[in-house]
């Protein structure tokens, strides 16, 4: 028997918590040094993207581009999945080969 060591990450609350699979490994002190990392990940502050406007100047734009709209949804859905991150956690799982 071997153990795994399977480190997670927990994102939103009630109806719309999950938990989602960061990486699966065999080292303890690697599954540690990867829910750091990935806490840091989660924690670090992403600015606007654009230095031209605000974030509600940009929304209140008449027109955009297509590809300001892809930058701005892109930094949008990083910036949500930080703001929903709770935690990170390393679960020991029994391999048997």
């Amino acid at each position: 028997m071997k153990k795994v060591y399977v480190v997670l990450s927990s994102h939103g609350s009630f109806d719309s918590h999950y938990k989602k699979v960061e990486c699966v490994c065999t080292n303890p002190i690697f599954a540690e040094g990867k829910k750091v990392e990935i806490e840091n990940k989660y924690r670090e502050e992403v600015p606007f993207p654009f230095d031209w406007c605000t974030e509600q100047e940009f929304l209140d734009l008449p027109a955009v581009t297509d590809e300001d709209s892809e930058i701005y949804y892109k930094w949008w859905l990083e910036n949500n999945q930080r703001e929903e991150f709770n935690c990170c956690l390393i679960q020991e799982v029994d391999f048997y080969e």
